[in-house]
C-alpha cells in the first residue's frame, strides 16, 4: 500500500475524529510519531490495523470506516488519476 494512503488516512481520522483520536491509536499501535513517506510502499495489513483500531476507539464498524475513507480520499485521487484516464 502506497504511502500515500497511510497520510491521507491520518489526516482523514484527524480532521473527522480529532488528533487525540490519532494520537491514542497511534499510541496502541505503537507509531508515535511514525512519519509515512509519500512513494514507500507499506503492508497492508498495517493499514488494515489502523483501520480496525480506530473502529474501536470511535465505536464504528470497520466498513463505516473504509467507506467514509474511501469517500474523504476520492476526490483527491481523481485529482491525482484523472490525466491518466482516457476521455
Amino acid at each position: 500500500m502506497q504511502g500515500f494512503v497511510f497520510t491521507e488516512f491520518q489526516d482523514y481520522v484527524t480532521k473527522t475524529y480529532g488528533k487525540e483520536t490519532w494520537d491514542d491509536v497511534a499510541e496502541k499501535l505503537d507509531i508515535t510519531g511514525k512519519s509515512y513517506s509519500l512513494f514507500r510502499s507499506y503492508p497492508t495489513e498495517d493499514l488494515e490495523q489502523l483501520i480496525t483500531s480506530v473502529s474501536q476507539k470511535v465505536h464504528k464498524p470497520y466498513q463505516d470506516i473504509l467507506e467514509d475513507f474511501g469517500r474523504f480520499i476520492a476526490p483527491k485521487l481523481w485529482k491525482i488519476c484523472k490525466r491518466m484516464i482516457p476521455s
